[in-house]
């Protein structure tokens, strides 16, 4: 009886493994991909619709590197809170969205719960990401040359724009954006949005309690850096800590009410920093820098980068994948910055990371703006006793000991934690 008690407990434990590991498969999908494949990395499926339509939603549907015609997630591809479906692609910006419709990629009314990340997105008729359902997420995509938007969602709550590059987007300078987005518990976060054709990002007609924070938005000389329209008697946004410059303007709120405006950079937006329209009132603006120079680590490369606009049109040719990345780093901060430790970091949340993805509170209080300064260490014996206690695995290191003991972290270079704090303390290795 023993022996048969054993026996079905083993065949139990083996049925909740191989439960479990079907539930966190991966799905693979690639150009050179078959309808009778498998879905794995070595007999992937042709197209996203084709996963999707064998596996369901709340599945990780990994694609593969090449070219693809537009993606719709259909309402039965959504997922829960618990599973959500992750569409991701499987080198960022390897895999390659050349739109063969009006959109790049759309998620349909229905299909909540999605992730979109690591997509390059071009070449739509309207939109490059166009969302029409909630709780949907769009991240590290590069969304480049759509006619219309770089990234579209209207009337919807819970959605989430972070850590992209959404420029290049639109033909009219009147109404055509990078973010064209409005509804409930937005969050615009960390995403560097230039060279769109009017707004950088434009939250209109009815945004309430979105956040916007961290982002670079630069190179909007039609119209606009961010504009933020509430419902009427206000929506109760806030704005912290983006860096908006060399636009015709900087944030522009109307018919706020107990709106929330701080920690940002607003200079070189021809003296329109901030505008306050349509009985906009009870504003809470603080720990702005809107005048003067705000110290910028190459503010050669960045006036470059604003000029450029204004002899440069949206051609429908690609951007160059390098200049993003290079220019972003142009808007650190100098040692010399009055925006070095001058924020509010009552704003910031625990665990915050800037648009470079460090710590966003490295000094004594946040840098304003949406890059956090490196600063120079001084290593105190406090340094050193952490570094012991991490490499002797007797706690785990935080992103925070990174940036804190290691020299080089400024850099973000891809190194091992412990090997990191042994050469910040000078720890032999054993």
């Amino acid at each position: 009886m023993k022996n048969m008690r054993l026996r079905l407990l083993v065949s139990l434990c083996t049925v909740i493994l191989v439960a479990g590991s079907v539930h966190a498969a991966n799905y693979y999908v690639a150009p050179y991909g078959a309808r009778d494949g498998d879905g794995s990395r070595d007999r992937p499926w042709p197209t996203v619709a084709h996963a999707l339509s064998v596996v369901g939603g709340g599945q990780t549907i990994v694609v593969m590197a090449g070219l693809y015609e537009s993606i719709d997630i259909m309402e039965t591809a959504g997922g829960t809170p618990e599973r959500p479906t992750v569409i991701r692609s499987d080198v960022r910006w390897a895999a390659t969205v050349e739109a063969t419709g009006e959109h790049g990629i759309r998620v349909q009314s229905g299909a909540e719960w999605v992730v979109l990340d690591g997509f390059q997105v071009r070449g739509a008729k309207q939109t490059g990401i166009y969302l029409v359902a909630p709780h949907v997420t769009v991240r590290h995509c590069w969304v480049h040359h759509n006619a219309t938007h770089g990234v579209g969602a209207f009337s919807l709550d819970y959605t989430v724009i972070e850590d992209n590059i959404i420029e290049y987007n639109g033909l009219d300078a009147q109404f055509h954006h990078g973010i064209y987005a409005d509804g409930r518990y937005l969050q615009v976060r960390n995403n560097t949005v230039r060279f769109n054709a009017a707004y950088g990002i434009h939250l209109y007609p009815s945004a309430t309690k979105a956040i916007v924070i961290g982002n670079l938005v630069y190179g909007h000389i039609a119209r606009g850096g961010v504009i933020v329209q509430s419902p009427d008697g206000g929506g109760q946004n806030v704005l912290t800590n983006n860096t908006v410059v060399g636009n015709y303007s900087g944030i522009t709120l109307r018919r706020g009410n107990a709106e929330t405006v701080a920690n940002n950079i607003l200079t070189d937006d021809q003296s329109r920093p901030l505008l306050l329209e349509d009985g906009t009132r009870n504003t809470r603006s603080s720990h702005n820098l809107t005048t003067g120079d705000p110290g910028f680590a190459a503010p050669e490369n960045v006036a470059d980068a604003i000029a450029k606009v204004r002899t440069t049109r949206v051609t429908g040719k690609r951007a160059d994948v390098d200049t993003a990345p290079a220019t972003m780093t142009a808007f650190d901060l100098k040692p010399t910055s009055p925006c070095l430790d001058t924020g509010d970091s009552a704003y910031v949340q625990v665990g915050a990371l800037d648009l470079l993805g460090r710590p966003r509170i490295l000094g004594d209080r946040v840098d304003i703006g949406a890059i956090e300064a490196v600063r120079v260490r001084v290593f105190t014996l406090s340094d050193v006793g952490r570094a012991v206690e991490i490499a002797s695995g007797l706690t785990l290191a935080t992103v925070e000991d990174l940036f804190r003991l290691h020299p080089e972290s400024g850099s973000n270079a891809p190194i091992a934690l412990n090997d990191a704090l042994a050469k910040a303390c000078l720890i032999p290795e054993v």
